[in-house]
């Protein structure tokens, strides 16, 4: 089956964290020191959904991967 792109939901913050738990645990790139608690990742979620895309790749109901947009700075001339 073909790999599918979609908006991302809140329901799938439980498996988006898990692919992101390895990242903070055994990588820098994430610049985190511990993974964040469910609800914390849930509202990181919930605040970018609300001004940027958010985007899941999943593949036979599985998420694969996931990527979103975000400010680069706070100043209004860089949104967007």
């Amino acid at each position: 089956m073909a790999v599918v792109i979609r908006d991302a939901e809140l329901s799938d913050a439980p498996r988006i964290l898990e692919i992101y738990s390895h990242y903070v645990a055994e990588t820098a790139v994430s610049f985190e020191y511990d993974v964040p608690a469910p609800a914390e990742f849930e509202e990181r979620m919930r605040t970018t959904m609300a001004h940027y895309p958010y985007l899941v790749a999943e593949r036979d109901g599985i998420v694969l991967g996931y990527v979103y947009a975000g400010r680069f700075k706070v100043r209004e001339a860089y949104d967007w």
